[in-house]
């Protein structure tokens, strides 16, 4: 039997745990009280800043807004407030030191139509579920989980060094089919049938659906869900006709992938992949006795997580590459001076040279950098109230993060529109690792599960390239250079070059000889 003052003491302790409690509520509801939402531009009738947020080109207009609302702002469209965040150190305050209630994603009624939030580990709220696909999407894509991979990468590299030699005016599709190749290997142990694989194009239209519902603004229907029931003939309301095909193809990449996996288990034809790693250790914990633990397995390496994120992104930085050695032919003269120093002509570089290649990583570096392949990315939503910095942040507020804010401040990265490897550089001509440019892959619980991936395809691709090809300005029939404008096409998703032209040719005849000679297979 507990002691009179024993309990006592329990009473005081209940007691002062109380007063805290109640006092921390109080402060609480004090600062939300005095506390407003950040500032923002004024607001039209209706629309509310809807033309402050344009689906194009939104980048020079979200840097006026930054310079006269500073780092931390709000846009009301439609009755949907959005907070616009342009400072790397806000977005590292909120989504990684608060990642519990900034890690969460806003319900689009297209994408919730489509039934992208059940199962999508991109989309999915942010849960148990959630958690539980990226510790399997991390475990599988950590550094040391892709030296398997090495060789096939390698492999595929090697391929469209070959393609890219004898059809070198076909550049954008051989590298987005390299990009398709590297994913449906690493993804399934699966080797393309050609450029129109079933699994290739449906997963395209997939994309292309997903990312063409994304924004707010793409339809009236992610404004006002309830017109979902209109007739489709009605303007805003033609993309509710491809809903249902969007949700079938959504069930088949899913699901036809993951049968292909289990399948070459049992028969003993699989190939190294990140789906048969996790089935097999799955099926060796006994995890695949539950439906649920096998759900996980199934979404997290559905093919629509890296073809997403690698196909559309990293074959971007590719192209946009080919466009940087066009636009700043300094680069490729540097670049090639280094690579033929360290590596010699005889051989294609390895990953075992990769430290004595400062320039060829500041190159890998300033891509991700100089042209944004995201400059907005997949928005996010608060999963509670929060006060930051005096704004208040009401429970379930869309969450956009300016990616070019940060990385093309020119505090940090002067004159940030031209390509400069050499700001990654110290004078001595070192490598200056940049822990900032870990922006370009998001943030908390959020960032990018394929960023050690896109890092060793760009140094790979990037370092290869430049060792026995070279781009050139092509020309028209008289002789005169072809002008290229550099400009993209930017979108709420992607931001895409404009279509340029250009030649891309063998730097001489013993690199034509190495690029033909080079066999499948070759090792890191």
């Amino acid at each position: 039997m507990s002691s009179p003052k024993y309990l006592a003491a329990l009473d005081i302790a209940a007691s002062a745990l109380s007063v805290l409690l109640f006092l921390k509520l109080f402060t609480l509801r004090s600062s939300r009280k005095h506390a407003f939402p950040p500032p923002g531009p004024r607001q039209l009738p209706i629309i509310g800043n809807l033309l402050d947020f344009p689906s194009h080109d939104h980048g020079e207009r979200l840097g006026r807004l930054r310079k006269q609302y500073g780092d931390l702002m709000s846009l009301r469209m439609m009755g949907q407030t959005i907070i616009v965040i342009n400072s790397a150190r806000i977005a590292r305050d909120l989504l990684d030191r608060r990642a519990r209630i900034w890690s969460d994603r806003p319900v689009i009624p297209l994408l919730q139509l489509m039934q992208l939030y059940e199962w999508n580990t991109t989309f999915i709220p942010e849960s148990p579920d959630h958690r539980a696909q990226r510790r399997i999407a991390d475990r599988y894509l950590r550094p040391s989980a892709l030296i398997p991979y090495r060789p096939m990468i390698r492999c595929r590299v090697d391929e469209l060094l070959r393609s890219l030699l004898h059809g070198p005016n076909e550049f954008k599709g051989h590298l987005r089919y390299f990009m398709t190749g590297v994913i449906m290997s690493i993804a399934f142990g699966y080797n393309l049938k050609g450029e129109k694989d079933v699994y290739v194009t449906k997963t395209e239209a997939f994309a292309e659906a997903i990312i063409d519902s994304m924004s707010p603004t793409s339809s009236i229907v992610n404004v006002f869900p309830i017109l979902r029931h209109l007739p489709t003939w009605i303007p805003g309301i033609g993309k509710m006709r491809y809903v249902d095909e969007v949700r079938r193809l959504g069930l088949e990449i899913r699901e036809e992938p993951f049968d292909f996996v289990k399948k070459s288990i049992s028969d003993g034809t699989a190939e190294p992949s990140l789906s048969r790693h996790s089935f097999m250790m799955a099926e060796e914990d006994g995890q695949l006795s539950s439906k649920k633990n096998q759900e996980h397995t199934k979404h997290c390496s559905s093919l629509t997580l890296p073809f997403l994120a690698g196909v559309d992104t990293t074959g971007v930085a590719l192209t946009n590459l080919v466009l940087a050695l066009l636009l700043y032919p300094e680069v490729q003269r540097s670049a090639q001076t280094q690579l033929d120093s360290v590596v010699g002509r005889e051989r294609l570089p390895s990953l075992d040279d990769r430290g004595k290649l400062p320039y060829i990583e500041a190159t890998c570096k300033e891509l991700l950098r100089w042209r944004l392949v995201t400059q907005i990315g997949i928005a996010h939503a608060t999963k509670d109230d929060d006060v930051y910095d005096g704004y208040f942040i009401p429970k379930g507020k869309h969450l956009s993060l300016d990616f070019a804010a940060m990385l093309h401040d020119p505090v940090r990265y002067p004159d940030p529109e031209s390509f400069r490897p050499e700001r990654f550089l110290t004078p001595s001509g070192e490598y200056n690792d940049d822990p900032h440019m870990a922006v370009a892959f998001g943030f908390g619980r959020r960032i990018c599960p394929g960023r050690h991936l896109v890092d060793e395809i760009l140094y790979t691709f990037v370092s290869s390239f430049l060792s026995v090809l070279t781009v050139e300005k092509k020309k028209d029939e008289d002789g005169n250079e072809i002008p290229v404008s550099g400009k993209h096409a930017v979108d709420v998703a992607l931001s895409q070059p404009l279509p340029f032209e250009c030649s891309i040719l063998p730097r001489d005849n013993r690199a034509s000889q190495l690029i033909q000679s080079t066999g499948d297979g070759q090792e890191n």
